[in-house]
């Protein structure tokens, strides 16, 4: 059947409240694979490594779970310290 512009969609046309696209499933079949038997295949794996190659491995799969934060200097103008005196005093 084909449609012109501004006819409405038949009754039941398309995907159903609640259903999923198929490329969501497909998402979603990935990150089971990942989860279950990626990660037993992976671990599996590590174990075998020697351990400069585990600890090297180790880390770049550890910034996917805790990203590092970069590096900041404060400093003032032309470079100078930010801070050139810091005082403190106790009171009674």
């Amino acid at each position: 059947m084909t449609f012109r512009p501004g006819d409405k969609r038949p009754k039941n046309a398309g995907i159903k409240k609640g259903d999923k696209q198929l490329k969501t499933r497909q998402w979603e079949g990935i990150a089971e694979y990942m989860i279950n038997d990626g990660a037993t295949r992976f671990g599996d794996a590590m174990k075998e490594l020697p351990d400069e190659k585990f600890i090297g491995t180790y880390l770049s799969i550890l910034e996917y779970f805790k990203p590092k934060l970069a590096r900041q200097e404060v400093t003032g103008k032309d470079g100078e310290n930010q801070v050139t005196e810091i005082v403190v005093s106790f009171k009674k």
